[in-house]
């Protein structure tokens, strides 16, 4: 497969992975402000301000747990994008596998696993 063509279905999956992680974090992030103004209704010292505050301090944690269905989302919609543009068609038609061509998303798709396992635990990398 050439490096152009690797290249592009990479950037076209990366970014819809983004995109669903984007999506998923302000869905959830609405879902736990609502849930963080249930459990306060009864202290007058949680203001709006403070809510607002602890729900963005949530917001790096979930990105990590919403990470896995990001992938699956974005893999999803990358490709199904590809293929109402007939850009799937066209790559099998060149020749490629579907196995090539999927190589590098999944490359990218562990690199982003990996990079973000090691962040969550970084005695594994020797920093601390």
């Amino acid at each position: 497969m050439s490096i152009t063509l690797a290249i592009y279905i990479t950037r076209r999956f990366i970014l819809s992975v983004l995109g669903m992680l984007a999506a998923l974090s302000v869905l959830f992030s609405m879902f736990d402000f609502v849930e963080l103004l249930r459990r306060s209704v009864t202290r007058p010292e949680a203001t709006l301000g403070i809510l607002s505050q602890i729900a963005l301090l949530h917001i790096p944690w979930m990105g990590l747990q919403l990470l896995p269905f990001a992938i699956l989302l974005g893999g999803i919609n990358c490709f199904w994008r590809l293929a109402r543009t007939s850009e799937l068609v066209v790559i099998r038609a060149t020749g490629l596998s579907a196995w090539q061509f999927l190589s590098a998303p999944v490359a990218a798709a562990v690199l982003l696993g990996a990079i973000c396992h090691f962040r969550r635990q970084p005695d594994l990398l020797g920093l601390l």
